[in-house]
């Protein structure tokens, strides 16, 4: 039951954190840069939905059997099997991702930011890596250690995200108005 309630508090702070967020941002950015936001927001859920295997689903049906039963090997080969394929098929995913990223930059941003794209798409390798992991404790019954890397990650992204908005977007908005 703590647990729970600790999920739950993590949650709320994290819902509120990201939509005070959204609403500054996207109030304060022009639309053009609010656009490159939701095409990472694309990039990144595509690489975490497609590298996904399965692997992470079949490790949370099991672990707590194995080691019940004292089969490590079995927990040993599944976690590392599952982490090693998902950066296998997010690596795999980087390539129609660049041809997408040089299809909206040509056609909707007239050229620009291909290389920013680019480099979005490979910080969405880190994130599908951090859904497996948390996955793969939620596997150990660690439900709030998964949730708490999610929260932090979140909670410190979006601090750190804040932080350089309020740097260097404004010098950015006055560059592009000018």
């Amino acid at each position: 039951m703590k647990q729970s309630l600790q999920l739950v508090y993590l949650q709320i702070i994290s819902i509120i954190l990201g939509f005070t967020t959204l609403i500054y941002v996207a109030s304060s950015l022009p639309a053009e840069l609010f656009a490159i936001t939701a095409i990472y927001s694309v990039t990144s859920s595509l690489i975490i939905i497609f590298s996904n295997t399965g692997l992470e689903t079949y490790a949370m049906r099991n672990v707590l059997v194995w080691k019940e039963n004292e089969e490590l090997d079995k927990i040993r080969l599944v976690i590392s099997q599952a982490i090693f394929l998902r950066i296998c098929f997010a690596f795999v995913l980087v390539a129609p991702m660049i041809v997408y990223s040089y299809y909206i930059s040509k056609y909707k941003f007239d050229g620009e930011y291909f290389s920013l794209f680019v480099f979005m798409t490979f910080l969405s390798i880190i994130a599908a890596i951090n859904e497996s992991l948390a996955l793969l404790l939620k596997s150990f019954n660690k439900y709030l250690s998964a949730a708490f890397i999610f929260f932090v990650i979140n909670i410190l992204g979006k601090i750190l995200a804040f932080v350089l908005f309020l740097k260097f977007v404004g010098q950015l908005i006055v560059y592009l108005k000018q």
